[in-house]
């Protein structure tokens, strides 16, 4: 059964005062006869309609240890509430679960998000980038034929796998919330190398391997000869 908001309680109470039954105001406001006299209870003895403040569950956590996990997570936006939860024994003598962890961050305003995903900017990217915005400070009117495009990922039946950053509203673009990233891996090397060997003594293998190009070893490559030798 839903609960009853501030306005219909006052409209109930209106019309109790009406000399309207409880059986019958409950009836019209679909709750049960108990509700309404809670509730005329409730103004007979408080002068209130609001229902009393209540203590709530105990906290398994302490101030200090509250502090310590905000601290944590300002140190390293990309841990999780897992994480944190695992190395953190609560008042009652067991493990704090990672809901706790997140309702502590949230009352430091440190909320779960995406994060911003931008290249890696070092002093020296980031001076020119800024050389390349002196040189193309346009006016308005010139900026507004500039098209910006980008894309989104929209996952409807499987999580999105990407690992939330906690911060505080206004910091996406701070260096500790931004998620580097180098486009196509950052680059590759390719190393190649091969080994052929065979028996000389086979004749009937040995017309098929003459026609094949090789050269004598040790190499005639002159960097290759100091290795060679001291093999």
């Amino acid at each position: 059964m839903s609960r009853m908001s501030e306005v219909d309680r006052g409209r109930a109470i209106a019309r109790i005062l009406q000399c309207q039954s409880q059986r019958l105001v409950a009836q019209q406001f679909g709750v049960d006869e108990s509700t309404i006299a809670q509730l005329v209870g409730r103004l007979r003895a408080t002068g209130r309609l609001a229902d009393c403040p209540r203590s709530g569950r105990p906290r398994v956590t302490t101030q200090r240890q509250d502090q310590g996990i905000r601290l944590l997570h300002l140190r390293n936006r990309f841990q999780t509430a897992t994480e944190t939860a695992s190395h953190i024994v609560g008042t009652h003598g067991r493990r704090v679960c990672p809901r706790t962890v997140r309702n502590r961050l949230r009352e430091f305003s440190l909320r779960p998000l995406r994060p911003y995903v931008g290249p890696q900017l070092t002093p020296s990217r980031r001076q020119r980038r800024m050389q390349w915005l002196r040189a193309h400070q346009f006016r308005l009117a010139r900026w507004r034929r500039v098209l910006f495009t980008d894309e989104s990922r929209f996952t409807l039946y499987r999580s999105d796998g990407r690992k939330r950053c906690y911060r505080r509203r206004g910091e996406r673009y701070f260096d500790a919330c931004v998620k580097e990233n180098d486009r196509f891996g950052g680059g590759s090397v390719m190393v190649f190398g091969g080994d052929f060997s065979w028996r000389e003594n086979t004749s009937r293998d040995r017309p098929i391997l003459e026609s094949v190009p090789h050269s004598s070893w040790p190499s005639i490559n002159p960097s290759a000869k100091p290795y060679v030798a001291a093999g």
